[in-house]
């Protein structure tokens, strides 16, 4: 009966840090594309942009892209102090948790470059041709 409760507990605990990771891959995507946006959408005195030319929808593009990345990177590098448990000691292995593993980083990543470019090609499209948008 208690082996059979620790492995429901074990198998509840897996199951709580697989939707944990689902939910923060969601919110740090949703966090780059708010940054990406914009960047990308608005000028630097927080105007809307209106682009007139399409080096203006591509230098937009690149700026606002590697500030979301910046911030990808950086969540990459940061490391949190967990709390101990009881009975644990503060040692380095125990001591930090990082933030963002490669996995993580790499499919937040590619989620990520798919919304960007789906926002660059719509804007280019508006460029290019005005009136596809009320087509």
């Amino acid at each position: 009966a208690q082996l059979r409760r620790q492995l429901q507990d074990s198998a509840f605990s897996s199951l709580v840090d697989v939707f944990k990771q689902a939910v923060a891959r969601e919110a740090f995507k949703a966090k780059l594309v708010s940054i990406f946006l914009n960047a990308f959408r608005r000028d630097s005195n927080g105007l809307p942009r209106y682009f007139k030319t399409e080096q203006e929808v591509d230098q937009a593009y690149l700026v606002a892209k590697e500030k979301a990345l910046a911030v990808l990177d950086l969540f990459e590098t940061l490391q949190v102090k967990e709390p101990l448990r009881d009975g644990e000691t503060d040692s380095e292995e125990t001591a930090f948790k990082v933030l963002l593993d490669p996995e993580t980083k790499t499919d937040v990543k590619g989620q990520f470059e798919k919304e960007s470019e789906n926002a660059f090609m719509e804007t280019k499209r508006s460029v290019t041709d005005p009136l596809a948008t009320f087509k």
